[in-house]
């Protein structure tokens, strides 16, 4: 049994100054809107909850686990938005306090016999939240009985394979930003609203599992498949005008479901010092959206290449790792782009062991995204790090380490991403070329001094 009490507050005030300009077909400005603003924001958040287990073995093939928990969390929002400090906006401030409880009861039921185990059980979980809107004095209260059923089942192939298959179902919650019906104004061109007649939304999850490892051929072989899919999803609603200004908000909806696979291999070859690996997967993913009052269903489908080859010594160690991605991205109501887009990756790596206890280590990454129906240009970066290090004192605890992070210097805070309609580009902060000089001391060992009995 445990208790689990957490706090969570913070206060800030923001000062928004925007200046909007829309222009019309032939690129002439027409109008200009400036917004100046003050947010005064807080927000709280208390939580209290306790959990109870108990596990009982009622036979020698049958075990039998019970819980219970309990938590309730209580959440306030207030946000108070004037112009000029002098006139509060109603429509953009808000009072809210979010109130929700939640009981959970689990039962689970085990099965063993020889290689073969089967547990399968129930959870079910009764919540109730209340929106308490304090300016408009008004409450919206919501009641809901979740039921999650969870199997699975293990079968021991031999000594070194095996076979699992499991399925499990989980509930997400609305937050409270999603929920409560305010304008959050932190852009002109981009709004969001809540919606409080969300509901909660249930992801059922089923997957297969193979793994075997052959100690004699020094091989292994693993395989995993999963499929999901939700009910009531809370997916983004959004309303695009003329001027490109977008209304975000939130509803539920069917129709998410996702499907993910992977084939792993490797395979060592001692006598050669040689090890190879294999590693091929998949997953597409098909979401809900709505645009412009119009269901938008997106699918995004994505095929993963990665290999490795590692020949290693006492003395050297190398490797090569390409890799190589494929997206596929479609949208229902037409999309800005194909939604295609490849990358490959390159990584090269050394170790060298030197006299006296010195490693020296180079290593290249070359990245490379070939332009696109989106992106008119290619994205090509080489990343060349490298260090020597040696270990020092009679345990080699002390490690020296000169090290060397991007010497071609050609490190970008960029990234973009193509999938269905939607296409971005992104830029981050970074830090550039760089030389580091550490020591690093490993505090390992029994500190434990011998008494001695005279």
């Amino acid at each position: 049994m445990d208790l689990q009490p957490e706090n969570l507050s913070s206060k800030n005030f923001e000062k928004s100054i925007n200046q909007t300009k829309y222009y019309d077909n032939n690129g002439s400005e027409n109008r200009v809107e400036n917004t100046n603003l003050n947010k005064d924001n807080a927000n709280e958040q208390n939580s209290i909850g306790t959990r109870v287990s108990y596990t009982e073995p009622l036979s020698k093939r049958w075990t039998l686990e019970a819980g219970y928990s309990f938590k309730t969390i209580s959440s306030s929002s207030y946000r108070l938005v004037s112009d000029n400090n002098i006139n509060k906006i109603d429509s953009l401030s808000n009072n809210f306090k979010f109130i929700n409880f939640s009981n959970v009861g689990k039962i689970v039921t085990q099965y063993r016999v020889k290689n073969f185990s089967i547990s399968t059980g129930m959870e079910a979980t009764q919540t109730n939240f209340e929106l308490k809107d304090l300016d408009k004095k008004s409450d919206f209260d919501r009641n809901y009985l979740n039921l999650s059923p969870s199997t699975n089942l293990f079968y021991k192939i031999d000594n070194n394979s095996n076979l699992s298959v499991n399925y499990n179902g989980y509930m997400q919650q609305p937050s409270i930003n999603q929920i409560q019906p305010v304008r959050q104004l932190n852009n002109p061109l981009f709004q969001i609203v809540g919606n409080s007649s969300l509901r909660p939304s249930f992801t059922n999850n089923f997957s297969l599992s193979y793994n075997s490892f052959q100690f004699s051929t020094d091989q292994y072989l693993s395989g995993y498949f999963s499929y999901g899919f939700t009910n009531n999803a809370i997916v983004d609603t959004e309303i695009v005008d003329d001027f490109n200004k977008r209304i975000s908000s939130y509803t539920n909806l069917n129709g998410n479901n996702s499907i993910a696979g992977n084939v792993y291999y490797s395979k060592g070859f001692p006598k050669l010092n040689f090890r190879f690996g294999v590693d091929l997967g998949f997953n597409t993913a098909n979401n809900q959206t709505i645009l412009n009052f119009t269901r938008n269903k997106t699918r995004n489908t994505q095929f993963n290449l990665r290999t490795s080859f590692n020949y290693y010594t006492h003395k050297l160690d190398l490797s090569y790792t390409p890799s190589a991605s494929f997206m596929y991205g479609k949208s229902s109501i037409g999309s800005l782009n194909d939604g295609k887009s490849l990358i490959h990756d390159h990584e090269f790596s050394a170790t060298v062991q030197l006299p006296y206890k010195f490693e020296f280590n180079t290593t290249m990454s070359l990245s490379f995204r070939p332009a696109n129906s989106s992106f008119d240009r290619d994205l090509d970066v080489a990343i060349w790090n490298g260090y020597l290090a040696t270990k020092v004192l009679k345990n080699e605890a002390l490690e020296i380490k000169l090290s060397i992070t991007d010497i071609l210097n050609q490190k970008i805070g960029y990234n973009r991403y193509v999938g269905g309609n939607i296409k971005s580009e992104s830029t981050f902060s970074y830090i550039p070329r760089y030389v580091l000089f550490g020591i690093n001391w490993n505090l390992s060992g029994n500190f434990i001094k011998n008494s001695s009995v005279k």
